[in-house]
């Protein structure tokens, strides 16, 4: 099990200013870890209202996903897995595309 974080792009609006349409992007927990800590720093040195809710919201994020995925690979073990691969139906292929 490796420690990494599956982000939908639809629900990503930084990453590190890059997006990729349609595919999904990948954090290792150290990655996390360091996107949240460099937010950490950029509150150190602004000094808008705004940039500094966006900046502990963006901290936070990424700092739970670390701590997310992290459990995951701690706890793989201790987690249900599929046996076989899952399809989707054509129905669930059109919203999800959607």
């Amino acid at each position: 099990m490796s420690n990494f974080v599956q982000t939908p792009v639809d629900n990503l609006a930084y990453a590190g200013g890059v997006i990729f349409s349609g595919r999904k992007i990948m954090f290792t927990v150290e990655q996390c870890r360091a996107k949240a800590t460099e937010y950490s720093k950029l509150l150190t040195i602004t000094s808008g209202p705004d940039e500094m809710r966006e900046y502990r919201r963006l901290e936070r994020s990424f700092t739970e996903l670390a701590d997310n995925a992290q459990w995951s690979a701690d706890n793989y073990d201790k987690t249900v897995h599929t046996i076989a691969p899952v399809t989707l139906s054509p129905l669930t292929q059109t919203i999800s595309q959607q």
